[in-house]
């Protein structure tokens, strides 16, 4: 995933977005009552929202009511750099993976992984990571407890797009 050009939010896209975060089954009617909009506008901005993947819909699971214990960072140092991609298109396959980046530093690639346990874990890393042609160092981190697990902060976005349409308009803090 790259950055792709951002997608300008207003107020009501953000609004909207309030309502599906605290129930992302709220009925469009619902939310167009509250907003005070036509279920017609509602609908549209959803829509065009889904589209240009600003928003997706799925059921987030509970990975320790699901039976996953063991969480950890894993930081994958490849060489030569010339085998990186290769070691991703494997690695994103793995489904204990939830997050992958390609890093800066020591390392080349940083992932997330879910287990079950340190067994799993552990197979995870020398079994199957450190097989893959050009892995020639990990550092796991294992995560022992989790104190905040959300989706990015709708106050965050709010912030984000304001300070966006100022600079576009060329205005100042201090101006607006």
């Amino acid at each position: 995933m790259t950055a792709d050009k951002d997608i300008i939010l207003d107020e009501l896209d953000l609004e909207i977005l309030g309502h599906l975060e605290t129930n992302g089954r709220k009925p469009f009617t619902v939310i167009a009552k509250d907003l005070g909009v036509s279920v017609g506008t509602v609908h549209n901005r959803i829509s065009r929202m889904v589209d240009n993947k600003t928003v997706t819909f799925f059921g987030r699971i509970n990975p320790f009511h699901a039976g996953l214990h063991a969480f950890a960072l894993i930081f994958i140092a490849v060489k030569p750099p010339q085998l990186i991609e290769k070691a991703v298109e494997a690695i994103v396959q793995y489904p204990e993976v939830s997050f992958l980046g390609i890093v800066a530093g020591d390392f080349d690639i940083h992932i997330d992984a879910m287990c079950r346990d340190n067994d799993h874990l552990h197979e995870l890393v020398y079994e199957r990571i450190h097989r893959i042609e050009g892995v020639v160092d990990t550092k796991v981190v294992p995560i022992l407890r989790i104190q905040k697990w959300v989706q990015p902060s709708l106050q965050l976005l709010r912030d984000h797009h304001l300070n966006k349409q100022h600079f576009e308009s060329g205005k100042t803090h201090k101006e607006a």
